[in-house]
């Protein structure tokens, strides 16, 4: 490269220009890990909100299971029973309502869908703390102690999915803007 007449050169002498590299593009964030949240967010507000069906069936007295479908009374539900059942069935309810419009807001890459998931997550976490608490004190006076464990299954799969939808490679790819069609 020369310098125009009459002007010092652009560069010392015996020495090239040296022109800089513009820096690489940032590869598109990952979507694998939001995918997995919104897939796992959908199967729990799925669970939550069929156990919240069945519940209410359950409490009115509806047998879902039988093809006759007969109505049988609630005879054999206990005074202190009755107001856990139903805290269950509710909290049931709004944690599959709350994780189903989480995960419609996560499909449509909304960073509020993630604040929905992380509160149905804790309902539901909440809830399942509640079955095992009472399925404890329940069940511990007749030495059925085993039986406390399927409580625990069912913390498994909220905790995934809340795990998955704080990762940040979920925020990135849900901060990240999809270029225009």
């Amino acid at each position: 490269m020369t310098s125009p007449p009459g002007q010092p050169p652009s560069h010392r002498p015996g020495f090239a220009p040296y022109a800089f590299r513009q820096p690489a593009p940032r590869p598109a964030p990952s979507s694998v890990t939001a995918i997995v949240a919104a897939v796992l967010a959908g199967l729990g507000a799925l669970a939550c909100l069929s156990g919240g069906v069945f519940g209410i069936l359950d409490l009115a007295g509806v047998d879902a299971w039988r093809e006759g479908s007969r109505v049988r009374t609630s005879v054999g539900i206990a005074g202190g029973l009755l107001p856990v059942l139903v805290l269950g069935v509710l909290l049931n309810v709004v944690a599959g309502m709350v994780l189903t419009a989480g995960t419609v807001m996560l499909a449509r890459r909304k960073l509020s869908g993630r604040k929905l998931v992380v509160g149905g997550c804790a309902i539901t976490i909440g809830a399942s703390l509640l079955s095992l608490g009472y399925v404890t004190a329940a069940t511990t006076p007749y030495g059925a102690v085993g039986s406390s464990w399927f409580a625990l299954l069912g913390l498994i799969f909220p905790i995934a999915t809340l795990v998955s939808v704080l990762l940040p490679s979920t925020t990135a790819w849900l901060r990240a803007r999809r270029a225009p069609d």
